[in-house]
Parts: C-alpha cells; sequence; structure tokens
C-alpha cells in the first residue's frame, strides 16, 4: 500500500512516494493556481491571506512536508501554522532543497496534536529523543491529549474519536459520536 511506503521512507529511500508527490507535484501547482487566483480583482483577500496546513496521521506530516516544501521562488505566502493530528513522525524535512526548507521554516509553527497512547505516539517519542523538536523556526510543539486513554494504540488513533472529543473539551454540548 502507498500509505505504508510513504510512512516507511526512512527505511527505504529514493523511491516516488506521497511525500515525493507534494514536493514535485502539489506544491508547485498549488503556487501556480494561488498566483492565477490572486491575480484576480475579485480576489484581492489572497495578498492578505495566510496559509495553514493540516492533515492526520500520514496527512499530518503530508502536511508538514508542504510547508516545508512550498516554492519560494513565487509572490505567494507561506504557511503559517501546521495542525498535525495524530502525525506521522515522517515529515519528509529532509528530502526538501536545504534553502526551500529554511526559507518556509521561519515563522513557521507546528503543532502536533494527539491522544495519549495512540500507536505513533510511541514512535514520535522515540525520535523526538534521537532529534529533538525544535524551539524556534519552526517552532514544534507537541499537544499531548488524555481523552479516551486507548487501552488499543490503534483505536487511539481514531481523527473522529479525538475530534469529537475535543469538541466536547472546549465546551459543545451536543456532537455527534462516531
Amino acid at each position: 500500500d502507498k500509505d505504508w511506503l510513504s510512512n516507511l521512507r526512512w527505511f527505504i529511500p529514493w523511491h516516488k512516494d506521497e511525500y515525493t508527490l507534494v514536493m514535485m507535484d502539489f506544491g508547485p501547482a498549488f503556487a501556480k493556481e494561488y498566483q492565477r487566483r490572486a491575480a484576480a480583482p475579485e480576489n484581492a483577500h489572497l495578498k492578505v491571506a495566510e496559509i495553514y496546513s493540516t492533515g492526520h496521521s500520514l496527512g499530518g506530516g503530508l502536511a508538514q512536508q508542504f510547508a516545508y516544501a512550498l516554492p519560494t521562488d513565487t509572490p505567494i505566502p507561506k504557511v503559517k501554522q501546521v495542525m498535525a493530528f495524530d502525525p506521522s513522525p515522517v515529515t519528509g524535512y529532509f528530502s526538501v532543497n536545504t534553502a526551500t526548507r529554511n526559507e518556509n521554516k521561519k515563522n513557521l509553527s507546528i503543532d502536533r496534536i494527539y491522544e495519549r497512547g495512540e500507536i505513533l505516539a510511541i514512535v514520535r517519542s522515540f525520535t523526538s529523543f534521537v532529534i529533538p523538536p525544535s524551539a524556534s523556526a519552526p517552532t514544534l510543539r507537541g499537544v499531548r491529549y488524555a481523552l479516551f486513554y486507548p487501552a488499543n494504540p490503534i483505536s487511539g488513533h481514531s481523527m473522529s474519536d479525538l475530534a469529537c472529543l475535543l469538541s466536547i473539551a472546549i465546551g459543545h454540548k451536543e456532537v455527534l459520536k462516531p
């Protein structure tokens, strides 16, 4: 499955995966389309817009990759903040050209939001001992919750459970449970 190949990219280098597609295809296509739309008079708001990137699991890693890899040779805003839920520890950070990555990580904030005990929390904990999270450029913050501390680390990876319980935690009374 393509997702597993992407998540295992540290061990299977030099293959095309979703991270490669974000860097080589999606990022440049996004920049080109953003520029096209920003040129239209009815889209003047795009000249002052801020870009946020978000995803869950592999999508959380890809959201970070997008922030690092967005082309810097176009007059579009850089990603301001990434909100990655139960994210893969794989971010494609080292796959991005150093100059592009260094430019894009200035003033970038990344929140890695997760449920305590979910399956990838264990891997992220281990990797943060090997490569400590950055305090600036980008600012990396782990936001750990214990809303439903799962007995099963795989079921604890549920985005729908996390979203519903986060909604309740901030005071919403009526939430559709999965």
